[in-house]
């Protein structure tokens, strides 16, 4: 890593916002939404100089009640009789995030609750939620069009729920220095969403039952949001905290604090469900430090060379 890379990501650290005093250690929230029989509401925290926690906040009765009917899915595909010939992509409940002084870099979450799962087939087939935390805004996702069934391209021999330009934008490669370690790109691009990369080394993917899980999300070459997966039975199940660090890429779209970890909790005394992302740290812009991880590379096939391509600063 140079010097300048160095000092590019202390002046960005430094050129941040700090949290407000009266803002430090408390969750400021958004407006509760419904969520099967409960609500739920998004939340952000601050630590002194640099957000420390946010995160998803839903009650035990959001596990009861929760929608079949596919009709109702805002990103169904009809076909010109207005048929509804492809389902996606689940019911959607849509949280902005509370004012968090711009050190969070997210815009807001959205809960897809999935009530058959979805593929790969025999994967991730069980009834779960689909968490995601979004880096850019509803208007830019809504740009992520939903085609007409006439429209939809054809990909291998299969019809995909985009059309060929939006698959194509959707498939286009991240910077070497934004691609998450081990996370690949299957094809599994919906509209309103981005295409969705998997760790495939992930229990899921080796004949374990799909319990919970983490996707990155890109569209036109860049991360658009970050998921957990979590199926309806492990909330059931669940008891206290679990805690998994995130595999994160050495840059990101922007600079500034990413969380590193995701955790999921259950409180019974409350009657509360948690899903929040912390540990966060700062990652530089991908756009300027992208070059010295392609020199990086290169230099791996050098006599000696001790360099790695996945090197760079912010990488947990």
């Amino acid at each position: 890593m140079s010097l300048k890379t160095l000092l590019l990501a202390a002046v960005q650290a430094m050129s941040l916002p700090l949290a407000t005093e009266a803002q430090v250690g408390e969750r400021r929230w958004s407006e509760p939404m419904p969520l099967g029989a409960g609500t739920a509401r998004a939340f952000v925290r601050s630590g002194p100089s640099a957000p420390s926690e946010v995160g998803v906040v839903f009650d035990e009765a959001a596990l009861e009640g929760l929608p079949n009917d596919v009709s109702s899915w805002p990103w169904n595909i009809y076909d010109a009789a207005g048929q509804l010939v492809t389902p996606c992509c689940g019911a959607e409940t849509l949280m902005r995030f509370p004012d968090s002084c711009g050190e969070q870099p997210f815009d807001h979450v959205v809960v897809n609750w999935m009530p058959t799962g979805h593929g790969p087939a025999g994967v991730y087939d069980h009834p779960h939620f689909d968490i995601h935390f979004y880096l850019i805004t509803p208007e830019q996702r809504a740009e992520i069009a939903i085609p007409s069934a006439e429209e939809r391209c054809s990909v291998n021999g299969q019809l995909v729920p985009l059309s060929c330009e939006m698959y194509a934008r959707a498939t286009v490669p991240l910077p070497t220095a934004m691609e998450p370690p081990g996370y690949t790109d299957i094809g599994s691009a919906r509209p309103g969403m981005g295409n969705h990369l998997y760790d495939l080394s992930a229990p899921e993917h080796h004949g374990h039952t799909f319990a919970r899980t983490f996707l990155f999300g890109k569209f036109d070459g860049s991360l658009i949001f970050m998921e957990p997966m979590i199926t309806h039975q492990f909330f059931t199940e669940l008891s206290g905290e679990e805690c998994h660090a995130i595999a994160m890429p050495g840059a990101m779209p922007e600079s500034g604090w990413y969380p590193t970890r995701y955790c999921m909790r259950r409180d019974h005394a409350c009657g509360e469900i948690e899903v929040r992302m912390d540990a966060f740290r700062l990652f530089p812009a991908a756009a300027a430090v992208d070059g010295c991880y392609e020199a990086q590379a290169t230099s791996t096939d050098a006599p000696g060379s001790s360099s790695q391509a996945h090197g760079g600063v912010g990488h947990p």
